[in-house]
Parts: C-alpha cells; structure tokens; sequence
C-alpha cells in the first residue's frame, strides 16, 4: 500500500478558503496525535513488520577495526 499515492485521489474540494484548509488541516494533526497516543506502539510495531526484510548478509568478512 502506497502512503502518498494521491494522483486519483480528489476528496479535497478545490474551493475551500484558507481558514476551511487551516481548520481541516489542524484536525487531522489532532487526529493524528490521538492515534498515534493510542496506537503508537502497535504501529510501529506493523510498520516494522511490513518493511522488514528477510536478507541476511551473514556473517561479516572483515572485522570493523
């Protein structure tokens, strides 16, 4: 699933003024700090799993130092 693939996306009405944007625009930061509060950890925790990969390099060949 694409985070920001907006192109076909047209919920956001063209002709709202700056304050209709601004109070939008505010709620959703709301929101967000809401869901975050509450599921924070659980996202994170998804987030991790869905971006994790299974490579393992194995062990290295040269030491760091």
């Amino acid at each position: 699933m694409s985070m920001h693939n907006t192109e076909n996306i047209h919920i956001v009405p063209d002709d709202w003024s700056p304050d209709q944007a601004l109070a939008i625009f505010e709620l959703l930061d709301l929101l967000r700090d809401l869901v975050c509060d509450r599921y924070g950890a659980l996202i994170q925790d998804a987030m991790r799993s869905q971006y994790q990969t299974d490579f393992d390099p194995g062990p290295p060949s040269d030491p760091p130092f």
